[in-house]
């Protein structure tokens, strides 16, 4: 980075103030040490570069970089106070260069005669609100949310889809990534703590009447929500599935930001999700023998989707689970290879499945490239469900209660059948365990041995 320089073993971050806002900014250069790691002094300096960008362009009278400035300045003081890294020198340059502002208004309240009700400036007065809550911390108070130097919306969803991207499939970020985009833009990128019920309701009523296809322009990922609400709104409505995906995206984000205290209080997405368990229940069914023993005899032209069913049938796991295993996701610890499912939607089905005695010889086709898929051709779930659906047919299966599900209805029977305890299934199949005792005083659950021996209980003539 060019805005790095060593000297006598430490890096320094160095800047020229730009010559129009000098007198604004109170100096014509900026210096600051940044540690004796070259990493780590490049991650501080990009970070400072940043921050300054943001300040110069306030000064200009950029809008946005005035409003977004107070909360930057904020969070870094408080973040630099937790640290002990000299937050009160970081808060009195705040306070130094904001001495043109100050001057400012009082060359105002003298022209005009009145005694404004607060002369701060809001950077001047974050930096302050910063030490204040900082020294409450230490006496040991409780520190509340500032809403006014909370997270904005787009700020909340990108943080948190950046901390999920590596254990989530690409079709599912694209999904997120759309909602917060329609969300934010709808509530013009308020802070997250401002978000109220009101929002997220008049938000689903309209979003739920959109047109099917809305979404297929090319055009309709940049324009605002407003625009897309005069175009698609009141031509249709969008499935109970897809409403439930967008607030469970956003429900997501919030609980996320919850954990991170940028937000307190009572989700404003709860609420609105649209039960289907009661009717899963009773559309799916397991296959029976002899169902099995027709899907499997002759073995399928199409080797991956042969694969893809033994694999289904021997851990229970889910459709999209199987077709967007990675190499990566395969996996060797205490000399039992498993399955890593990290691209589960529920924190439930983020689990370990150990691989079946039966299935070993996938290790035989390993790549060395951790990143390709298993089944590259049925790397999307919902396309394979389709192609499956199809097979199936032409096997004479035509039943709608039996469908690629019925896979994992069979585990689970199986189980059932066979006296295996419903905690101990559950760790299998990534259900949400029941009990206040396995949930907290054994929240890493069975052991991978463990978990082996359940997996080779499964037993099925074919």
């Amino acid at each position: 980075m060019k805005n790095i320089k060593k000297r006598n073993k430490t890096f320094f971050y160095q800047r020229h103030v730009p010559k129009d806002i000098r007198e604004k900014f109170g100096k014509s250069y900026i210096e600051i040490s940044v540690g004796k790691d070259i990493a780590v002094a490049e991650a501080k300096a990009k970070k400072l570069h940043g921050e300054h960008t943001l300040m110069f362009e306030a000064l200009r009278g950029n809008s946005e970089a005035h409003k977004a400035l107070p909360r930057e300045i904020y969070r870094k003081t408080l973040k630099d106070a937790r640290e002990g890294s000299g937050a009160l020198d970081h808060a009195y340059d705040w306070l130094e260069q904001s001495n043109y502002w100050i001057d400012e208004i009082q060359t105002k309240v003298e022209k005009a005669g009145v005694l404004p009700k607060d002369p701060i400036p809001q950077d001047a007065l974050a930096a302050l609100h910063a030490i204040h809550d900082h020294q409450k911390e230490i006496r040991g108070d409780s520190l509340p949310v500032r809403p006014q130097y909370g997270m904005s919306f787009s700020d909340a969803s990108q943080k948190y889809l950046d901390d999920i991207s590596h254990k989530t499939n690409q079709k599912t970020m694209d999904q997120y990534h759309t909602t917060a985009r329609l969300f934010g833009s709808f509530v013009n990128d308020k802070p997250l703590i401002k978000v109220t019920p009101k929002d997220v309701i008049t938000f689903y009523d309209i979003l739920k009447t959109f047109s099917l296809g809305w979404g297929k322009s090319p055009g309709d990922k940049v324009k605002p929500f407003s625009q897309l609400k005069t175009k698609y709104a009141g031509r249709g409505r969008l499935s109970d599935q897809t409403m439930n995906r967008h607030i469970m995206a956003l429900s997501s984000i919030w609980k996320w930001s919850k954990q991170r205290m940028e937000v307190d209080g009572d989700n404003p997405f709860d609420g609105l999700l649209i039960s289907k368990g009661k009717i899963n229940n009773k559309t799916y069914l397991p296959f029976d023998q002899d169902e099995l023993k027709l899907l499997f005899n002759p073995e399928s032209k199409d080797k991956a989707l042969h694969q893809i069913c033994l694999v289904a049938l021997h851990s229970g796991m889910r459709r999209g689970e199987i077709c967007s295993l990675q190499w990566e996701n395969i996996r060797q610890e205490d000399d039992v290879w498993f399955f890593d499912i990290v691209a589960a939607k529920t924190e439930a089905g983020v689990r370990r499945v150990p691989i079946h005695k039966n299935l070993l010889w996938l290790l035989d086709g390993r790549s060395k490239e951790p990143k390709d898929h298993l089944w590259p051709r049925h790397s999307d779930g919902d396309k394979f469900g389709k192609k499956f659906t199809r097979f199936k047919r032409e096997r004479g299966l035509t039943s709608r209660q039996k469908t690629f599900h019925s896979f994992r209805k069979c585990v689970t029977r199986y189980y059932e059948l066979n006296g295996v305890p419903q905690n101990e299934a559950a760790s299998i199949l990534g259900h949400e365990k029941a009990g206040i005792t396995y949930r907290v005083y054994n929240p890493t659950g069975l052991t991978l041995g463990k978990l082996q021996l359940l997996v080779n209980k499964l037993e099925f003539i074919l």
